[in-house]
């Protein structure tokens, strides 16, 4: 993999990127399920159902069964919320490796961001607890400021804010939604293939990298190795 340029700014996706949350979030959502009677899910069928917010991964989990009823989704929703915020205690954790990777990128003087389509509350306090207050410049979840990704709006904001350019900022995530974001924003952007989603469909959706490893991480945004 050849070196590029170090840049100002990584901003990180958080689920199936930074944090192993899909365990979490099947756990929640199947709770959510079984109250309703409905068919649970294994935990690899979350793969495709997260990436694009929880209001997403509620009509996905529940077969589209809702979608013409707004109340009964919201209902849904801020259940799954609820029990999600507990299930991340229980479940997530960093990736191997993560933790490492980004003491290093740190440690070179480059900024660090999150942007997730995550509740606010829950990507800060998910984000935090994982790997410390003060880690990263900003922790960017939805709060309803922007269009959830893969709208770029969010991630060229973090650049404008960080006063630097789509030039020398570097994105990293593990979907589909993820790399059209950074596509869209004209952002060098990073594939994580130990994600949510495989290496293939990373790179057709937009990857200019694909690594297979956190402590690829470094590497991968610009840095000696």
């Amino acid at each position: 993999m050849a070196s590029r340029p170090v840049p100002d700014l990584v901003v990180f996706d958080l689920d199936g990127t930074l944090a192993d949350t899909l365990r979490s979030i099947a756990e929640a959502m199947n709770a959510v399920l079984r109250e309703e009677k409905l068919e649970e899910h294994p935990i690899d069928a979350y793969r495709r159902f997260a990436g694009d917010g929880a209001a997403w991964l509620v009509k996905r989990a529940t077969g589209h069964r809702f979608n013409d009823q707004p109340e009964k989704i919201a209902s849904l929703l801020q259940r799954f919320r609820e029990r999600d915020e507990k299930t991340d205690v229980q479940f997530a954790r960093p990736y191997v490796g993560v933790v490492e990777a980004l003491d290093k990128i740190g440690a070179a003087g480059v900024g660090m961001a999150v942007l997730s389509n995550k509740e606010q509350a829950e990507a800060t306090a998910l984000a935090e607890r994982l790997f410390g207050a003060g880690r990263f410049v900003e922790i960017v979840g939805h709060d309803g400021r922007w269009p959830l990704k893969p709208d770029p709006t969010g991630l060229l904001a973090l650049v404008q804010r960080a006063r630097t350019t789509p030039s020398r900022t570097v994105y990293v995530g593990d979907t589909d939604t993820d790399m059209r974001t950074g596509r869209a924003a004209g952002v060098y952007t990073v594939g994580c293939s130990w994600g949510f989603r495989d290496g293939e469909e990373l790179v057709a959706t937009g990857a200019d990298v694909v690594i297979a490893h956190a402590l690829e991480l470094p590497v991968a945004v610009g840095l000696a190795r």
